[in-house]
């Protein structure tokens, strides 16, 4: 998932590279994409929890979908679509096959000196069991959002950045809908930009996420207040990079003697590429930020992330790819207590990755990806080590 607070810092970027959309060529592409993968430990658990969820660790999963990519300008204006639509089949664990949607579309428009994005996207797929703590497995996990991002700008001198947005997830579990919750967020932001210097931006943000009082939860969700700096610049054709500092503060919605402590602190995100020759690309992302929790028993996480990756073009048709990243997860105001084998309240992640694509041409391409995860956990029973081995061919009609 995306992190929110890192979302709503960067949708000035966002807006400014959507708008610039408007300047493409009109394009109307759809394809095909099938994939098969083996994986040695689909539970995301140990084995005792496995058993008892009733799944047979390792399998062998196999997506087809379908695939949509629009741009339609008109004027100064143009109209995009995006993604994909699909269902998983698992060769021995049924229970966990369900269809796989990742949709995203909206219109890019400029009236004088701002530009602006409003936007929309849908997202339906199985949660992650590495995020649920319920025996039950089965659970399909809903996520709608609405944004409009909006850009005063002329690439030189002072310039406003303003966003809204408003996000709705839901889980077809029953009790795993304790966690369903809706979460509006504002931004705004100042800008100050220079061809030799970059862009440097103060902005606050304003979030509020709410989780549903009737569903059974004990929390009603919390105020997120986000202020700090980012700064952007290009550095020549080989260097690109944007740096965030930001210090956060989260109030409960919660009152009374049991309600969850606040969080406050330094949080930050950013993000580097450096192309030391034509072939190879490599890149550094890190982000510390403030993200609801979609496991009950939780309000919310915070999350820390650092990836490293590279690409490197071994000919004009095969493309070497992997990398490295590491994540903690550590829950705020819980709101079933920190119960033993309850709730997860601690965790970490690292997963080491790599890929080789064959592009037969423009519209057809084949990539085989390897993937290693283990997560420590609080909670011995979430404890879990995977490898995946997949094979992915695209076809563009």
């Amino acid at each position: 998932m995306v992190e929110y607070w890192a979302a709503a810092a960067l949708v000035g970027a966002v807006a400014l590279s959507s708008v610039a959309h408007a300047q493409d060529a009109r394009r109307l592409d759809f394809g095909a994409r099938a994939t098969v993968m083996h994986d040695s430990n689909v539970a995301r658990s140990n084995r005792t929890l496995a058993s008892s969820r009733g799944i047979e660790p390792e399998d062998v999963i196999f997506t087809p979908s379908l695939t949509l990519d629009l741009l339609w300008p008109v004027s100064r204006q143009s109209f995009f679509a995006n993604g994909a639509v699909g269902y998983d089949f698992y060769d021995k664990n049924d229970k966990l096959n369900s269809n796989r949607i990742s949709l995203r579309s909206g219109l890019n428009g400029q009236i004088g000196p701002c530009t602006g994005v409003i936007q929309g996207g849908f997202s339906r797929s199985r949660n992650d069991l590495q995020d649920l703590t319920l025996t039950n497995p089965e659970n399909i996990r809903n996520v709608t959002s609405a944004n409009l991002n909006v850009n005063c700008s002329r690439g030189y001198g002072l310039g406003l950045l303003v966003s809204a947005g408003h996000d709705w997830a839901t889980n077809s579990n029953a009790i795993q809908a304790q966690s369903d919750y809706e979460t509006s967020t504002g931004r705004v932001g100042v800008t100050y930009a220079r061809p030799t210097f970059g862009t440097l931006s103060v902005f606050a943000m304003r979030q509020r996420t709410e989780y549903d009082p009737t569903l059974g939860g004990t929390n009603p969700g919390y105020d997120l207040t986000v202020t700090g700096l980012s700064f952007e610049r290009r550095l020549g054709a080989r260097i690109q990079g944007t740096v965030e500092l930001s210090y956060s503060t989260v109030d409960s919605l919660a009152s009374g003697p049991n309600a969850p402590d606040d969080f406050s602190g330094v949080t930050y995100g950013g993000d580097l590429v450096y192309r030391p020759s034509d072939r190879l690309e490599t890149s550094l992302s890190y982000s510390r930020g403030v993200v609801p929790s979609n496991s009950i028993g939780k309000l919310y996480d915070v999350q820390e992330r650092v990836r490293l990756g590279a690409r490197y073009e071994l000919s004009s048709r095969l493309e070497l790819g992997g990398g490295l990243s590491f994540s903690d997860s550590r829950a705020e105001g819980p709101t079933l207590g920190t119960v033993p084998g309850v709730v997860l309240t601690d965790s970490r992640t690292k997963v080491a990755f790599a890929s080789l694509t064959y592009k037969q041409s423009q519209r057809t391409s084949l990539r085989l990806d390897v993937t290693r995860e283990e997560r420590e956990a609080d909670v011995p029973a979430f404890e879990y080590a995977t490898t995946r081995v997949g094979l992915t061919a695209d076809v563009a009609f």
